[in-house]
């Protein structure tokens, strides 16, 4: 579903490394998610989920593992190192216990399906929460040129990356940039800013339309919450 960090996040790996398949459009809206035809695949209702063969697997993360294995990919995206494995698995963990929750729900998943803006207090809150974890990762960053450590970029910079771009879109819900204007957003990071950068220069093309096509959902959200208030105005006339 194009309206899911995680999906987008998988199929940005798909795209970088070339690795065929079928994507099959699920519609959250539509809550097509609880077709029991999906359910079969993935019976807690969430996206992404892939099929290989008799084989069928949930999480995005978890996805991410079993393709950065598969023939033909290079294995810095999830070294055979056991320690710098264990790393790469770190910081997937991490993303998903500091960032996810704060960074996605309250910004863009509540909205999404309850079609009301989450009040400015809850966002102000998680902001401030967001700028403890992104105090740590820049320091982090500031010895290292990718999140897992060393010089390549691997599946643990993926998420990370994909939900800054998220939050960072035409909603303009948090500035993560070195700027003055991020510094007086709360964000003011230079090594996460360098670090986007190097991300976006390996991936390339594949990065850019990973980017416009979040930026498009961003503008179908914004579009759905001018509706909502303009059939509320209508109402009270």
């Amino acid at each position: 579903s194009p309206a899911s960090r995680p999906s987008r996040t998988v199929h940005l790996f798909l795209e970088t490394n070339k690795i065929a398949c079928e994507k099959v459009p699920i519609d959250l809206a539509k809550r097509e998610q609880y077709a029991l035809s999906y359910e079969k695949i993935n019976p807690f209702h969430k996206v992404p989920a892939l099929e290989d063969g008799d084989f069928m697997l949930a999480e995005s993360n978890a996805i991410l593992r079993y393709l950065a294995q598969q023939d033909g990919v290079a294995s810095h995206w999830y070294p055979q190192d056991k320690k710098q494995r264990a790393k790469v698995d770190q910081w997937l963990d991490v993303f998903h216990t500091e960032f996810r929750q704060r960074l996605t729900y309250n910004t863009f998943l509540r909205p999404f399906f309850t079609k009301q803006p989450t009040p400015p207090e809850i966002i102000e809150e998680d902001k401030k929460v967001i700028q403890d974890a992104l105090t740590i990762i820049n320091q982090r960053l500031e010895g290292s040129k990718f999140i897992a450590g060393g010089d390549e970029i691997s599946i643990a910079d993926l998420p990370f990356l994909m939900e800054l771009i998220q939050v960072a879109g035409p909603a303009v819900m948090y500035d993560y940039s070195a700027t003055a204007a991020g510094a007086a957003a709360g964000g003011g990071h230079p090594h996460v800013t360098r670090w986007v950068n190097d991300c976006k220069a390996v991936l390339g093309e594949h990065v850019v339309a990973a980017q416009q096509l979040t930026d498009m959902t961003q503008k179908a959200l914004m579009d759905r919450f001018a509706a909502a208030a303009a059939a509320a105005g209508q109402q009270q006339k």
